[in-house]
C-alpha cells in the first residue's frame, strides 16, 4: 500500500506514505492502489496540483485541468518567471510552453523518455485522442493536434527538469465565429518504455490525467483587469462529445483554500449561454441554485458559492459557449489582487466530473468610484423628469433600468413620464476594466391633485380643477386656519371641477385640501377678502 520506491532506498515514511496510511485508518482502501515502483527505479511525473506527490490515481483534486507545471509564456521567459500567460496570435514568432517532469524515483532517469505536448481548442469536455491530435476538424480548420515532442533530459532521483517548446499559436480569425477565438487547452504526455502508463488509457480525459501522473493538463484563462489591458472574462465550451444525448451540470464555485473575500462576494459574476446552450438548459427544465436570473434571459448572476446550472440536456455531439465574467463592485473591494475560480462539467447520470475550466483573475489596484443617481424626485400625474448621472470622469457605460430588471436606456440622463411611482436602478460600468457600482432612484408619481383654483384671493366663487381619477371617493375640505373651521364638499369622480360659494366665509387665510379613500393627496393655500 506505501510501495512508493525500490525497498532500497526506503529509509523514511514520505508525506504520501502517510496520507496512504491515514486514508486506510479512514476507508477501506485495501487493493485500490498498487506497489507501482516494484518493477522500476525512477517514475516520472507532472503535477496535476501544487503538492501533487504524484500518486496514483491522484484522489486528492477534482480539478485535473490546472497543472502548474504546464505554463505558456509570450516570450521566452520561461524558466525564469513560472507564471501562465493567454496564448498571443504572433504571425511570425512563437509563443513559449513549459513544462515541469520530476522524478521521485530512486535512480536518476534514463534520458531516454519523451514528452509529448498537444493542445485543443478549449472545451469542458475533450475526448482522448481525437480531441488531441487533429482529428476534429470545422469547417476545414482543425480544433486540435500535437504541438511537439522532446526527449526529456536524465533526471536525478527527487530531482525536475522543465522543458521548453515553440508554439506558433493558431490565428483567431480561423475561429472568427468562435467567441472566444483565443483559448486553448494543453496536455502533456511522459511516454516511456521504462515508464509507461501505470492504468490503460480510454477516451475520457479526466480519468486518464487522474489515473496516470505521465499526464497532466492545463486549462486556465488568465483574467487581467486592469487599465492598460481590460478583460472581464472569457467564453468556455461546453459540450457532449458523445453520440447520444445526456444531461450534465455546470457548478461554478472559488477556490476553498483561498485567503481573503471570495470572488462572489466582492465582484458580481455573469453566466450568459448562447442559444445552442440556453435551449439546452431550458429542455432539461431550466433549474439550479445560488443565481438569479435577469431580464436577459440567456444570463444568470451568480448570488453566492457553488452555483449550480443543472440538467443541460445537450444533444449528440452538442457544443454550446457560456460567457463567464467578473465585475468587480465598488463598494465590496478590497486590496486582495489573486483568485480562482472553477467550472466543472459533471455528468448527471454519474455525477462524474467530465472536465472544466480554471479562471485566474489578477486585479490590480484602481481608483474607485461611486455611482449617483441623483436625490429621489417627485412629480406629477403627466409630467415627465429627467434623471441625470454624476459623471465619473473616466469612460464609462450608464445603464438605466427599470423595475422588472429592463435595460431602458444607455447613456448619462434619462426623460421619464411614470403613471406610477417608481424605482430605476442606474449600473455604471468602467470601459477601463469593467469596475461597476449601482444606485437606485425613486420618483414619486402624485396621482390625485389640485390642478388649479381661481380667483386666489377669493370673495365669493371658487372654481377647483382637480384629478381624482380612479379614487372610490373624494372630497375638498375647505379649512379656516385661523378656528380650524371646517366644511367637506363631495366631488363627482367621474369630473373634474367643482365650484365652491366662499361669500359667507369669514376674512382670513384658509386652506384647501384633496382627500381621496380616506388620505390627504393635496394642499393649497387661498385668502378670503
Amino acid at each position: 500500500m506505501m510501495a512508493y520506491s525500490n525497498s532500497n532506498c526506503g529509509r523514511i515514511f514520505s508525506s504520501g506514505q502517510k496520507i496512504r496510511m491515514h486514508e486506510t485508518i479512514e476507508s477501506d482502501y485495501q487493493g485500490r492502489f498498487s506497489a507501482v515502483m516494484a518493477d522500476k527505479d525512477y517514475d516520472l511525473y507532472v503535477e496535476d496540483m501544487v503538492d501533487d506527490i504524484g500518486q496514483e490515481p491522484n484522489i486528492h483534486t477534482d480539478v485535473f485541468w490546472n497543472s502548474k507545471d504546464i505554463w505558456v509564456r509570450n516570450t521566452n521567459d520561461g524558466m525564469v518567471i513560472q507564471e501562465h500567460q493567454n496564448p498571443i496570435y504572433y504571425p511570425s514568432s512563437p509563443n513559449y510552453v513549459y513544462v515541469k517532469v520530476r522524478n521521485k524515483g530512486c535512480s536518476p532517469s534514463s534520458g531516454n523518455d519523451q514528452l509529448k505536448l498537444y493542445w485543443a481548442k478549449a472545451n469542458t469536455a475533450l475526448d482522448w485522442p481525437i480531441s488531441w491530435n487533429g482529428g476534429v476538424v470545422i469547417g476545414g480548420i482543425p480544433m486540435g493536434g500535437p504541438l511537439g515532442t522532446l526527449t526529456i533530459p536524465p533526471i536525478a532521483s527527487g530531482q525536475e527538469s522543465i522543458l521548453e517548446f515553440e508554439w506558433y499559436v493558431p490565428n483567431p480569425a480561423d475561429y472568427s465565429s468562435n467567441p472566444n477565438p483565443w483559448h486553448f487547452c494543453l496536455l502533456a504526455r511522459i511516454e516511456s518504455s521504462n515508464d509507461p502508463m501505470t492504468y490503460p488509457e480510454g477516451t475520457f480525459i479526466t480519468d486518464n490525467v487522474k489515473n496516470n501522473n505521465n499526464i497532466a493538463w492545463k486549462n486556465t484563462t488568465v483574467i487581467r483587469i486592469n487599465p492598460d489591458s481590460p478583460s472581464i472574462g472569457a467564453v468556455i465550451g461546453v459540450s457532449n462529445p458523445t453520440n447520444v444525448a445526456k444531461n450534465y451540470s455546470l457548478e461554478l464555485l472559488a477556490s476553498p483554500n483561498e485567503p481573503g473575500k471570495p470572488i462572489y462576494q466582492e465582484a458580481e459574476i455573469g453566466i450568459e449561454m448562447d442559444d445552442i446552450l440556453y435551449d439546452a438548459w431550458e429542455r432539461g427544465t431550466g433549474s439550479g441554485t445560488n443565481f438569479l436570473t435577469t431580464a436577459n434571459n440567456h444570463k444568470l448572476i451568480a448570488t453566492g458559492n457553488n452555483v449550480v446550472i443543472d440538467n443541460i440536456a445537450l444533444e449528440a455531439n452538442g457544443y454550446g459557449t457560456a460567457y463567464i465574467t467578473f465585475n468587480f463592485l465598488t463598494a465590496q473591494l478590497t486590496g486582495k489582487q489573486y483568485y480562482v475560480y472553477q467550472v466543472i462539467q459533471r455528468d448527471k447520470a454519474t455525477n462524474k466530473v467530465i472536465g472544466g475550466e480554471t479562471f485566474e483573475i489578477k486585479k490590480l489596484p484602481r481608483p474607485s468610484f461611486e455611482a449617483d443617481a441623483g436625490d429621489n424626485k417627485e412629480i406629477e400625474r403627466n409630467e415627465s423628469i429627467t434623471l441625470q448621472a454624476d459623471d465619473i470622469n473616466e469612460d464609462a457605460v450608464y445603464n438605466w433600468y427599470a423595475p422588472d430588471g429592463t435595460l431602458i436606456y444607455i447613456g448619462t440622463t434619462l426623460t421619464i413620464a411614470p403613471e406610477i411611482t417608481q424605482q430605476y436602478k442606474l449600473e455604471i460600468i468602467s470601459d477601463l476594466d469593467g469596475l461597476k457600482d449601482y444606485d437606485e432612484v425613486t420618483v414619486t408619481v402624485n396621482p390625485y391633485r389640485i390642478i388649479s383654483m381661481a380667483p386666489n384671493p377669493v370673495s365669493s366663487l371658487l372654481s377647483i380643477d382637480y384629478m381624482v381619477e380612479g379614487v372610490n371617493s373624494a372630497y375638498i375640505m375647505v379649512l379656516n386656519q385661523s378656528t380650524g373651521a371646517s366644511d367637506n364638499y363631495i366631488l363627482n369622480t367621474t369630473q373634474n371641477e367643482i365650484a365652491l360659494d366662499l361669500t359667507t366665509r369669514p376674512t382670513g387665510l384658509y386652506s384647501i385640501i384633496l382627500v381621496c379613500d380616506g388620505e390627504i393627496q393635496d394642499t393649497k393655500n387661498l385668502l378670503k377678502q
